[in-house]
């Protein structure tokens, strides 16, 4: 069957196809292979590592490269090759020093290629190396490596809003900072987003951007949203993401990515009878 040729679903992993504790219903399984069986490409646009993202590949077996790193690489598990990377300017160090300066109790981490390298650590950090998880590595200042794919704070939700204030005010040339869950904040290259890359790898797939579709949770999905051409968010989704989206689903706990196929499905069987 060929009804979903040439169509990109693609999936945010925590707090969209799975929930915050990792439960990934099974519903949500079946309708994606169902849905790969009908001729579409599924993959997943998450803020993972390579490594961290690997459990679920493993288990969803996209079929298409993956989006990773919010947006900072594009990944082929199939061939296990980089397909698209971008890495920080060396200001990154800078704001990794004032931070750790003004909030010494905040964790931070830089993601390159394979590893998280632990610069400081708070009460998070081994959470976040568990729910990853990562080959971590603890590191001065002086010894992180020229290419950074991004950087990290980690801290409990009140103090990450302190924090996010405080780095808006900080001089971030070729960089962008991005809240990727309530505990998280992250530093990525500028003008990269989640969309930005879907718009990227559709291009390598030789795709229109109007034949995607994404579905999210947070706020660092905002890009792919409104850059898809249906854009879904879970029912547990910011406010504002469930304002750009087309379609507000189901919580993620109850198999939202599987409706969002259902969705899908309704739409694509309308314009066959119009046509």
């Amino acid at each position: 069957m060929a009804l979903w040729r040439s169509f990109l679903l693609v999936s945010d992993i925590d707090g969209s196809l799975i929930t915050y504790d990792g439960y990934l219903p099974e519903v949500n399984l079946e309708a994606i292979e169902k849905f790969k069986e009908k001729g579409g490409l599924f993959t997943l646009a998450t803020g993972r590592s390579v490594q961290s993202a690997r459990k679920y590949v493993e288990i969803i077996r996209p079929n298409a490269p993956v989006i990773l790193v919010n947006g900072a690489m594009i990944y082929d598990y199939g061939s296990e090759k980089v397909l698209y990377k971008a890495v920080l300017p060396p200001g990154g160090v800078e704001i990794i020093k004032k931070v750790i300066e003004d909030f010494p109790d905040v964790g931070v981490g830089v993601h390159t290629d394979g590893k998280l390298l632990i610069v400081n650590e708070d009460e998070l950090t081994d959470e976040y190396i568990t729910h990853e998880p990562l080959n971590a590595f603890k590191v001065s200042i002086e010894e992180l490596p020229e290419e950074m794919m991004k950087i990290i704070f980690m801290a409990r939700e009140e103090k990450c809003d302190e924090l996010q204030r405080y780095v808006e005010g900080l001089s971030l040339e070729g960089m962008q900072a991005i809240r990727s869950s309530f505990c998280y904040y992250e530093i990525l290259p500028e003008g990269l987003n989640k969309g930005i890359a879907l718009e990227k790898l559709a291009g390598m797939l030789g795709l229109d951007i109007n034949n995607t579709a994404a579905v999210g949770d947070f706020h660092n999905d905002l890009g792919m949203i409104e850059k898809a051409g249906t854009g879904f968010a879970v029912d547990n989704a910011v406010d504002e993401l469930k304002r750009a989206a087309d379609y507000v689903l189901a919580d993620c706990g109850e198999g939202a990515v599987a409706q969002a196929i259902g969705v899908l499905e309704r739409l694509k069987f309308a314009d066959n009878l119009v046509k």
